[in-house]
């Protein structure tokens, strides 16, 4: 997960539905995503393709990675900085 606006994590869960597949980004981004998709799925008025158990799932899942600090992915290394 590049950052936490919704743009970016709030279709996420949607992933948890079929396949969990494992979801990247620091404790601090999870954090505020659990808030601002909680928000979201209480104050949507018209028909999300997920729900508060896909939430759930989707941040059990979650993989925290320290900011600056490389970490390997299989063949791919990342490192979380600074956009600008």
């Amino acid at each position: 997960m590049t950052h936490c606006h919704l743009d970016h994590s709030g279709a996420i869960p949607v992933f948890h539905i079929h396949e969990k597949i494992p979801v990247f980004g620091t404790k601090l981004s999870f954090d505020l995503v659990q808030v601002l998709i909680s928000d979201f799925i209480h104050l949507s008025g018209y028909y999300l393709p997920f729900e508060y158990i896909e939430l759930r799932t989707m941040l059990q899942s979650c993989v925290h990675l320290d900011y600056r600090e490389p970490r390997a992915i299989g063949d791919i290394q990342i490192q979380l900085l600074d956009a600008g």
